[in-house]
């Protein structure tokens, strides 16, 4: 694989090829912090952690999972079917409301997803210790401006195709 310095060589300033190489790092260290643990002889990914914290939310819809981590409903419904096959949660349909899928954590589930909080809490107490408030603030405010602006520019180039 290539390494970063080489995918950023095209950039024409410093500034560019830091601000992507900065960008590399961040994804590989989201992975690297959070990553995955172990149950037994499987992987539980931190996106699988998420939707079981959500499957324990009273009255948490799919739309709020979606919302949470800003994938589609259909890559939701797949990562349900992981969830449920790999014996963490169970789905029904709403006797109320066929179009509604109530889920819920099995007693399998609700072990991996106390201890995943507990290393979560841990590793995150940590972060926020060694940045301070102060800097954890910016840095969150800093991350939501990319995003926002990485959404805005997004949807420019759609709106852009969309057009030709």
């Amino acid at each position: 694989m290539e390494n970063n310095s080489q995918l950023c060589g095209n950039f024409d300033s410093e500034l560019k090829r830091d601000f992507i190489k900065a960008l590399f790092r961040s994804k590989h260290m989201g992975t690297k912090l959070i990553g995955r643990m172990r149950d037994g002889d499987q992987d539980v990914s931190f996106v699988e952690i998420a939707m079981m914290h959500h499957a324990t939310t009273p009255h948490e819809h799919i739309s709020g999972m979606q919302d949470f981590l800003f994938v589609s409903k259909p890559a939701i419904s797949q990562m349900l079917g992981k969830l449920e096959k790999k014996g963490y949660v169970t789905r029904e349909t709403d006797k109320e409301n066929r179009r509604k899928v109530n889920v819920s954590l099995t007693k399998r589930g609700e072990a991996v997803l106390d201890t995943a909080q507990e290393e979560m809490n841990e590793m995150v107490n940590n972060l926020i210790s060694s940045f301070g408030e102060d800097d954890t603030l910016e840095l969150i405010r800093l991350v939501n401006k990319l995003a926002d602006v990485v959404d805005e520019i997004q949807a420019e180039r759609l709106k852009k195709e969309a057009q030709k």
